[in-house]
Order: C-alpha cells, then structure tokens, then sequence
C-alpha cells in the first residue's frame, strides 16, 4: 500500500538534501509532536534526492537517520535509488522541491506540472520554476485541482506570501518594496566601506552568506526573480524574468567612488506596485531616503514593507535570514497542505 493511503501520515519527498534541506530534516526530527499537534497527522519521508540521485523506503525514512546518512555522505544508502517517474507513480502527498534555482527553470516546471497531474501538492523554494514559467504551473495546478505554496521564494523565513493570504484578507496590496537578497546588499555595504568587489565577496562567503557560485545573486538574478515572483502572487500579473530590468552590483567600480562621497545609503530594492491598470516591477539599486524601514535592519536582514488601499503599511523582516529560516517557512507550507488534506 502506498504511503498516501495511510490515514495518519501525509508522505512527502524532498527534493534537493542540501543546506536548507539538511535544516528542514533537522527542524522536522525536532519539533515531530508538535507538528502532529497542529496538523493532525505525522509527517513521513518518503523519497530524498541530492545530486547523486533520488532515494525511495516505502514505509517512510526515520528523519534523524536520514540527517545523519546526508552529513556523513551516505544518502545513498538510505534506500532504493529510483527514478524521478518513480516518484509520480508512488505519489507521495507532498513534493518538497529545495534544488538550487537553474538559468531557465524548465526542469523545475516539468516536475511540478507532472507532480499536479498525478495528483501530488508542492512545497517549494525553488525560484527559477516560479520566475520563468508561471503560467503554466499554476494554470497546471489549477486545471488539476493541486495547491502549490512557495513562501520561501522571496524573503526566506520572513513571512510575506501566508501573511498575505490569511492575515491581509481584507485589504488589497498596492505596493511591495523590499530587500529580498541578503547577498547583493551585503557585498554592495561592503563596496560602499572601501573593500573592492572581490574583497567583499570572500567576506560574504566567510559569513555563509554568499555561495560558491555567487554571481545570480551579484548579477541581480535572484532578486529579479524573487520580484517576478512578487508582482505574479500578489497583483496577478503574469510577467517572466525576461520581462523584468534589473541591477547588480559586479559593475559598480565607474560609480562607487561618487556613492561613496554621497554619504547616502544603497539598496537593491525590488518593488512592485499597481498603475492605474499597469503593474510596474523593478528590482534596482535605490537611494534610501534615512527613515526608509528598509534600512532600519542589518545588511543580513531581509525584509519588506507592504502598503494597501486603506493606506496601512505593514513592515516585516528578519534580522537576520539564512538556511534555518528559509527551511522553517517550507516546513510551515508543507503543514499548511498537510492540515488541508487532512
């Protein structure tokens, strides 16, 4: 019998064991009772995937042996190495998507697409599905009946899309601003205290802030990504990366002796907001005027301020984001779903 039909579980397969997967085990292993507590059911793996493959025990894998399999590099014999086919024939409850984002997110939709068809949910943190394709997800999951929630997207743990949903119901947005990459803003704070470009990058990466593979994230990709993401969700549009203009921060040299004497304060701002009936999407280097909330945190901060039609503003951030808070807001989208099926 497959794990979806037992009553008291709801299986997921977690795809992609690595920085935030690895948090998301560890916070699932910790917090299993409460987690029953509010969802009603017990949480199950049943497939893991890292680079080396995916990985299927069909009455579910113990979290903590499977943590500690990954840590000392043996997921692999964890289980049975399956196809991705394998997966969707299974179908878990849950499809838990924590790969790293690609250029063109075409693997990433296919999945989900596939995942909607055979009557499986995703949980994701993926960007690159979201950013570049939309459309089709969602018009997929609709067609099949399938929820998709995508809270780490954006702003890692910090709160913005379930916020949205169940506490701003009343209201409609008219304009988000935020600071979405912690990256592109710490190495351009850095530029602006007189270390060059590389120099702040190996800071960055130091603090476990920057990956190896740092350029999306100083290029300005992931924070055009995070805003396609941002005006699609939120105001309904329907624009893809391409659509987007967007600023970084590897080219800065010709200009940031001249910010530097400004004495004003830079940020990569992505902000979106309603036209009369246009959604205009940016993701730019801004000056922050000195009271802007969006400079009131730390440059390992995310955070974003929201304003509606009754002319409320709502400002929430993280002081400080990272792997931890990105895998406690996929686990809370994974208990949002699994209390819905329940």
């Amino acid at each position: 019998m497959a794990l979806k039909n037992d009553q008291d579980t709801v299986s997921i397969a977690i795809m992609g064991v690595g920085n935030v997967g690895r948090n998301f085990l560890s916070l699932l292993s910790r917090n299993q009772k409460g987690i029953r507590k509010k969802v009603g059911k017990d949480i199950v793996v049943s497939f893991a995937s890292d680079s080396h493959g995916i990985y299927s025990v069909r009455n579910g894998i113990n979290t903590e042996v499977l943590l500690r399999a990954k840590e000392d590099g043996r997921l692999r014999e964890t289980g049975n190495k399956v196809e991705l086919e394998d997966v969707f024939g299974e179908s878990p409850d849950i499809i838990v998507d924590m790969t790293p984002a690609t250029p063109d997110g075409v693997f990433g939709m296919g999945m989900y697409v596939n995942a909607f068809k055979s009557g499986i949910d995703v949980v994701t943190a993926n960007k690159s599905p979201l950013a570049m394709h939309w459309s089709e997800v969602m018009n997929s999951a609709r067609i099949n009946g399938r929820r998709i929630r995508y809270e780490a997207t954006v702003a890692g743990g910090t709160p913005l899309f379930n916020l949205i949903d169940y506490s701003l119901m009343p209201v409609e947005i008219v304009r988000v601003r935020g600071i979405v990459s912690m990256t592109v803003n710490f190495v351009l704070d850095r530029m602006l205290h007189n270390l060059d470009f590389e120099q702040s990058i190996r800071m960055a990466q130091r603090e476990g802030i920057a990956e190896t593979n740092f350029h999306d994230d100083t290029l300005g990709i992931d924070s055009a990504r995070k805003t396609v993401i941002m005006a699609n969700s939120i105001f309904g549009s329907n624009i893809s990366l391409q659509d987007m203009e967007f600023d970084g921060v590897e080219n800065l040299s010709d200009r940031i002796d001249e910010m530097k004497r400004s004495g004003d304060r830079y940020r990569i701002v992505s902000d979106v907001y309603r036209k009369g009936s246009e959604i205009l999407a940016s993701s730019k280097l801004q000056t922050m005027e000195p009271l802007d909330p969006l400079v009131s945190l730390g440059t390992s901060s995310l955070c974003y301020l929201l304003e509606t039609t009754d002319g409320s503003k709502y400002f929430v951030g993280n002081i400080r984001d990272g792997p931890l808070e990105t895998a406690s807001a996929v686990l809370n989208d994974v208990m949002l779903i699994a209390r819905q099926r329940a």
